[in-house]
């Protein structure tokens, strides 16, 4: 196993003795994060770096951590990918000082007459030039989905599988026996990815393979390009709507809920997500059989197909609802036990999953007319829950409910989606049946 880093502690004066040195990646932590990191590390694997003494003793009561267990040296360098974490202390004249906040817009901790504020220090090498993982991951994930859509979704499974179970058995490898930190976590992704590159670029080139590599077939067309991106642009724009929402629903949380609401949206996004990717797994299973049978024009099998899926997901939707909406406190519990976040958190996935169970149907149908080619419509009916009705009713109900209404925001604009995308379908429909009967 190679020698591990010491991990450093460092105060204002050490802290700018290393930053001259090179480049460094920072990020604010709290208090918590900072005795949950000095507890996973033995008594040698780290090196306190402080000036001074008597404020040093101070912060390790704060944190309730025995200074003696810790060496001492002074700071003289920083290895690359070594870690550090640095208390940028403010030393005020009295106890009434009025509170600081730090660069990121945080109060900073109040410990007698200072002000602090700590920070994860990475330093890192400017000059090491980037792995291309993001070309074997568009690769893997692009000609895999290519796969599935062409007839073969065991294999496509099958390549999922290779990437994630390499992952698990690398990412320990790396990052504990060779000791390479976050750098050997993306090592282990990237080789996972080329495992699964290769595998889904050798289907391609299989004689017995639906839909291969033939030669003189490189050479783009205007038509094809033009509807790969109108069907693309659907899941882009879902993408796309996700991260608005998500500035626009902290900046709400944070001004009517402060900390505990942003905490608590975290456990509500993941509930609520771990939900949405089970749907949006069978919507996908489902887009090689419609598409082709749309194709086909075996409308029956096209209908069987989409009930069969509406009706699961809004089984299962309607499952994960009824739990939320009757035992919000006992999932919570699952990802926290603070009293505080468990009772904000309880109140917002009762109400947040409220109408959960139409979810299944809109995200069902808005994948449907994905598969048979009417991108508009499914473009529509992706942004309509997470943009069209969710950001104004998250905006006007907030104004007069507050938190509150920053909850009944997600389950408004469930409902309203849902009605919206049944009114497609019901048109949809309705059209096929009369140009059949032509």
């Amino acid at each position: 196993m190679a020698a591990s880093k010491p991990l450093l502690l460092l105060d204002n004066a050490s802290m700018l003795t290393l930053l001259h040195q090179g480049c460094f990646r920072l990020q604010e932590i709290s208090f918590e994060e900072v005795k949950a990191i000095l507890e996973m590390h033995g008594s040698r694997e780290v090196v306190r770096c402080f000036s001074n003494a008597e404020i040093e003793q101070l912060l390790y009561k704060h944190l309730d951590v025995a200074i003696r267990n810790f060496n001492y040296a002074p700071v003289e360098n920083m290895a690359v990918d070594q870690d550090a974490i640095a208390f940028r202390l403010y030393v005020t004249p009295s106890e009434t000082q009025p509170s600081i906040r730090t660069e990121y817009g945080n109060e900073a901790t109040k410990v007698q007459n200072l002000y602090v504020y700590c920070q994860f220090l990475t330093r890192f090498d400017p000059d090491a030039g980037p792995v291309p993982g993001t070309l074997l991951t568009s690769l893997s994930f692009g000609f895999n989905a290519v796969m599935r859509a062409s007839g073969y979704p065991k294999k496509a499974m099958f390549t999922m599988l290779i990437g994630a179970i390499t992952n698990v058995i690398l990412d320990p490898i790396f990052i504990f026996w060779l000791d390479m930190g976050i750098k050997g976590a993306a090592i282990a992704t990237i080789i996972s990815m080329l495992l699964c590159t290769l595998f889904v670029m050798n289907h391609f080139v299989q004689k017995d393979s639906i839909v291969r590599f033939h030669k003189g077939t490189f050479k783009l067309e205007k038509h094809v390009v033009w509807n790969i991106l109108t069907i693309g642009v659907s899941p882009f724009a879902m993408q796309l709507a996700g991260s608005l929402v998500v500035v626009i629903q902290n900046y709400a949380l944070k001004q009517h809920g402060g900390d505990l609401a942003l905490g608590a949206n975290g456990i509500i996004t993941s509930v609520g997500m771990l939900l949405v990717m089970l749907i949006i797994g069978i919507a996908q299973g489902m887009q090689p059989i419609v598409g082709f049978n749309f194709g086909a024009k075996k409308y029956e099998r096209v209908q069987e197909t989409l009930r069969l899926v509406i009706i699961t997901s809004t089984i299962i939707m309607g499952v994960g609802c009824f739990c939320s909406v009757a035992f919000p406190k006992l999932i919570t519990r699952a990802f926290t036990n603070d009293p505080d976040l468990l009772d904000v958190t309880a109140n917002g996935l009762r109400i947040s999953l409220l109408v959960f169970v139409v979810v299944g149907s809109q995200i069902s149908i808005s994948q449907f007319f994905q598969s048979i080619g009417i991108a508009w419509k499914a473009m529509f009916l992706s942004l309509s829950r997470q943009v069209l009705f969710l950001i104004p009713a998250m905006l006007l109900f907030s104004r007069f409910w507050g938190l509150d209404g920053v909850w009944y925001a997600a389950p408004f604009s469930d409902f309203v989606a849902a009605v919206t995308a049944w009114l497609f379908l019901w048109y949809h429909v309705k059209n096929m049946k009369s140009k059949n009967s032509d």
